[in-house]
C-alpha cells in the first residue's frame, strides 16, 4: 500500500489530515528506493521497527485536531495494514537463507590485525581459541536457538565438532 494511503487510513482512525501522519509512513516505507517489492519490508516492518520509530519521532505527534497521539499506534497500524500482524525482527531473520559470503569475517587492513595478533600472543592464550571463539560467535548470531536451521542435536554436534578441532590445535600449539 502507498503511504499516502496509510497516512489516510491514520486519519480516518486518528483524525486531523494525512499531512499530519505522512512522515511517518513514508519512513516505513523508505527502503521502497532500494529494494521495489514486499522483501523491502525487512528492513523496518516489524517490533523492532516501530520502536524505532518511535525512538526517531518521539513518542507522540500532536494532529491537526490539537490530539497527541502515540507514534507505536500509528507505526502498528502501518505494519498490520501491510502485513495483518507485527512481526519481530527475529521473524524476519529466520527467513534468510545463509549463504557463504554472510559467514566470512571482514577484512580488516594488515596493522589492525597485527595489532591484534600482538595483542593475542601477548595474553600467552593460544591463536587457535580465538579462531573458535570467533566462529562460535558468528554460528550463535546466525542461530540464536540453533534449532530451526539445524535442529538441537545437529547444533550440539556442532559445537562438538568444534571443541574437537580447536583441542587438536591447542594440543600442536602446546608441542
Amino acid at each position: 500500500m502507498h503511504s499516502f494511503y496509510h497516512a489516510l487510513s491514520s486519519v480516518k482512525k486518528f483524525g486531523g489530515i494525512p499531512s499530519n501522519y505522512q512522515f511517518l509512513h513514508d519512513w516505513f516505507d523508505e527502503s521502497k528506493s532500494h529494494f521495489a517489492d514486499f522483501r523491502h519490508r525487512a528492513a523496518r516492518h516489524h517490533s523492532e521497527g516501530i520502536f524505532t520509530c518511535e525512538r526517531i519521532f518521539g513518542t507522540t505527534i500532536k494532529n491537526s485536531d490539537g490530539r497527541e497521539i502515540p507514534v507505536r499506534l500509528i507505526g502498528e497500524q502501518h505494519v498490520q495494514e501491510d502485513l495483518q500482524w507485527i512481526p519481530t525482527l527475529a521473524d524476519w531473520l529466520r527467513c534468510i537463507q545463509p549463504e557463504e559470503w554472510m559467514m566470512k569475517v571482514g577484512m580488516k587492513s594488515r596493522d589492525l590485525e597485527k595489532d591484534e595478533m600482538d595483542k593475542r600472543r601477548d595474553n600467552n592464550t593460544p591463536m587457535a581459541w580465538y579462531e573458535y571463539e570467533d566462529r562460535l560467535k558468528i554460528y550463535n548470531f546466525l542461530y540464536p536457538q540453533g534449532e530451526y536451521l539445524f535442529g538441537k542435536r545437529k547444533r550440539k554436534l556442532f559445537e562438538k565438532q568444534l571443541k574437537i578441532e580447536v583441542t587438536k590445535c591447542l594440543q600442536e600449539t602446546q608441542r
